[in-house]
């Protein structure tokens, strides 16, 4: 899937590496992207090879063609970017062990981005004074022109005048102007709708001779002599994109996350609604040692998302499973399985009077056949049916699917997935 205007191209997370294209192989190669003895894709989140932006989707992705392309990668880059703020923000990091790669790099290029948008481009501004044109400047006039005495005036036949020139000609504008080119090349589908109008205001300016190491030097000594918060904020900014390009042969972006395990279920606890916080009062192993019992709150049960019917005594456990989840061999294991039942009977424990506890694995895909999972005695039999279920020793597991793009868009956006959560309440009646 491509969009040709902007040299988009569209791949899912666990796609097979023998289906990519050959380039866009060797450049995940070369970048550290595809894990040794690997044969699918772990990554989601986007890379540029060869003026081509890939985006890489979360698995079964289904790209419908009403969808605008490049709002479905800007806001995939959103939800990353959020992410990435909530795990640097998060105390728990145990829940934020994915590497997320690159994205201090797209924070930048959306900041130098904006800033044209609202400034346009970095100019040094200058005084000219003339004889009789711009506005008068009494005091060098007074100082420097002869007046003559009508009826007690003073009378100015030449006045000075000044006015305020632009210069778009300095070499900190030049650097400005390429690298905003660089990023409009490569990723302004980020901010603009068509990166081909900026493009050509900035093919007025001429292109930069000096190499980077001169470059940042000039930004610099600029820098030094620079007092408006924006000129300050736009000249290290600069100087950054500068500093991370120049150690790059093919000033390739890279922003991503190697594996989505804890993207999807952040995304999904972020979405839903009516959640209550139980972590806390979930059960704990308790170790009997050398005649002390010792709690190991470390190794206590962790829900991922828990949610309350808001008018009875019900209970939802959601556990958000970035599995394939087309066949059994795709699907969750069974200590995945385990525990999920463990959750449920811990739920019982700590909340009295509980009406209903509903399971539910949520798997990425706008719909897949596993409907819910079961536990039955191990059989010869060939062929089984409900009543082999030991549903009353362990209630089963219902199964969703979740459109990742749907909620790749509500994340990004800081919205709620209101169907999602009335589908999952609904559960438990």
């Amino acid at each position: 899937m491509s969009n040709s205007e902007f040299k988009l191209e569209f791949y899912n997370d666990r796609s097979l590496l023998s289906s990519l294209p050959k380039e866009l192989y060797q450049s995940m190669k070369e970048k550290g992207l595809i894990p040794h003895g690997s044969t699918y894709v772990h990554f989601c989140g986007l890379l540029t090879y060869e003026n081509i932006t890939a985006v890489f989707l979360p698995r079964n992705s289904k790209i419908e063609s009403n969808l605008k392309l490049s709002d479905l990668a800007r806001n995939l880059l959103k939800a990353i970017q959020r992410y990435k703020l909530s795990a640097d923000t998060s105390t728990e990091t145990a829940d934020f062990g994915d590497e997320i790669i690159g994205s201090d790099s797209i924070t930048l290029l959306v900041e130098l981005l904006e800033d044209f948008v609202l400034n346009g481009l970095y100019t040094t501004r200058t005084e000219e004074y003339r004889l009789n044109q711009g506005k008068t400047d009494w005091k060098r006039t007074i100082n420097q022109r002869t007046a003559f005495i009508n009826g007690g005036n003073a009378f100015y036949p030449d006045v000075i005048g000044s006015r305020k020139l632009v210069d778009q000609s300095s070499a900190i504008t030049r650097i400005h102007a390429q690298i905003l080119r660089e990023i409009c090349n490569k990723a302004g589908w980020i901010t603009f709708p068509d990166p081909d109008i900026p493009l050509v205001e900035l093919s007025a300016i001429q292109c930069v001779s000096e190499n980077i190491e001169t470059q940042i030097q000039m930004l610099n000594k600029e820098l030094h002599s620079s007092y408006s918060d924006r000129d300050i904020f736009l000249l290290k900014g600069l100087i950054r994109y500068l500093e991370k390009v120049s150690g790059d042969d093919n000033n390739d972006l890279v922003i991503g996350i190697r594996e989505c395990h804890g993207f999807w279920e952040k995304m999904l606890d972020s979405c839903l609604l009516h959640k209550e916080n139980v972590n806390h009062r979930m059960l704990a192993p308790l170790y009997k040692i050398s005649g002390d019992f010792v709690l190991a709150l470390s190794k206590g049960h962790r829900t991922d998302t828990v949610l309350k019917h808001p008018t009875a005594n019900k209970f939802v456990i959601a556990d958000a499973k970035y599995y394939g989840a087309h066949n059994i061999q795709t699907s969750p294991k069974l200590s995945d399985i385990v525990k999920q039942f463990y959750y449920a009977k811990a739920m019982k424990i700590i909340e009295e009077n509980v009406d209903k506890i509903a399971n539910v694995f949520i798997f990425p895909g706008k719909s897949g056949n596993i409907e819910s999972i079961h536990m039955a005695k191990k059989d010869s039999k060939k062929q089984f049916n409900a009543s082999d279920c030991l549903d009353k020793n362990y209630p089963p597991i219902n199964c969703i699917y979740q459109d990742p793009i749907e909620l790749i868009e509500q994340y990004s956006k800081g919205r709620y997935l209101k169907e999602l959560t009335q589908r999952l309440l609904d559960l438990a009646s």
